[in-house]
């Protein structure tokens, strides 16, 4: 797992006897009704400490160079609270769907993801 995700509340991968690693991925948005190739366990949850809102610019899955769209992201909850216009009523956890993807297919779903 690359530094970047390490600390990802989106991303996790743990060793196994091959040492291979299995790659789990939480969906809180579209992936969970359209959830990634290959996941053979499928797990409902919710993390917490941040909110889910329409923030990332997008000009590939939404939008385009000129006209960047919005995607759902993660932001951290104690971030979002330093922001002007944050909204007081937000939940503290976010619901969605931890994926696990077996070892053998992790570059595949990441190729396929972006990620």
């Amino acid at each position: 797992m690359s530094e970047s995700t390490q600390s990802d509340p989106k991303f996790t991968s743990m060793n196994g006897d091959g040492g291979e690693e299995e790659f789990w991925l939480f969906g809180y948005g579209s992936l969970i009704w359209k959830p990634p190739p290959h996941y053979d366990r499928r797990v409902p949850g919710y993390i917490e400490g941040y909110v889910r809102r329409f923030w990332q610019a997008s000009e590939d899955h939404r939008g385009t160079p000129e006209a960047p769209g919005r995607v759902v992201t993660l932001i951290e909850r104690l971030f979002w609270n330093t922001l002007v216009d944050h909204h007081a009523t937000t939940e503290d956890r976010v619901w969605g769907t931890a994926y696990r993807i077996e070892a053998s297919k992790v570059s595949e779903v990441q190729a396929y993801l972006d990620i």
